[in-house]
């Protein structure tokens, strides 16, 4: 949403695209995933069997995700790729939050289906 917001508030394409016309990370991320979240969220509210199924699978999801970019950013790092600060909280330290934040609540759930 950082990189997006502006642009769409401003009209302009977004300074980081480069040569292509829409970035597939934003499309995967806003027109896949998270109507997949939303849908699990209110399935687990109405006590629905998929939002008990799809729980566990998005969360490890999200724990695989924060391992990533922890890794990736390690990578980057060592190869000499600087990334700035305000990216480094938003991105970096978000995903490694949301993932240890996803790997305590699907213990949880998995303790409480038992």
């Amino acid at each position: 949403m950082e990189f997006i917001l502006p642009a769409v508030m401003s009209g302009t394409p977004l300074s980081n695209i480069e040569i292509y016309t829409t970035e597939a990370t934003f499309v995967l991320d806003l027109g896949i995933i998270l109507p997949v979240y939303i849908a699990c969220g209110i399935a687990l509210l109405r006590k629905k069997e998929m939002g008990y199924k799809l729980t566990p699978i998005l969360l490890i999801f999200i724990t695989i995700i924060g391992l990533t970019v922890i890794g990736q950013n390690i990578y980057q790092t060592n190869a000499g790729v600087m990334i700035p600060q305000r990216q480094f909280f938003t991105l970096v330290i978000s995903f490694a939050v949301l993932g240890i934040i996803a790997t305590f609540l699907n213990i949880r759930f998995v303790k409480y289906l038992k």
